[in-house]
């Protein structure tokens, strides 16, 4: 996929989870897709609000993270590629 279709399914996901796009058009957040796609509105809706656990070698579940949105933002924040990241998380 491009940039430009990753962006655009990642907009669609977030918008049918609940983000609102009132005051943005489609354009302006592809054109300024490097501020968008860091919004914590646009992440809650694309990962949502559940849990983040991990498993260690005892197989014991701990939690990682109280909020799945703000665990993967922190991870995309360090990625070269962050759309990249996003693409991973789409149906």
């Amino acid at each position: 996929m491009t940039n430009e279709q990753i962006l655009q399914k990642a907009i669609e996901k977030a918008v049918k989870n609940g983000m609102s796009t009132r005051g943005f058009k489609l354009e302006e957040m592809i054109e300024s897709w490097t501020e968008f796609i860091f919004f914590p509105n646009f992440a809650k809706a694309f990962w949502g609000e559940g849990k983040v656990y991990s498993s260690d070698f005892t197989d014991k579940l701990t939690m990682v993270e109280p909020t799945r949105w703000k665990y993967e933002l922190s991870n995309m924040v360090l990625e070269e590629e962050p759309l990249k990241y996003l693409e991973k998380y789409l149906d």
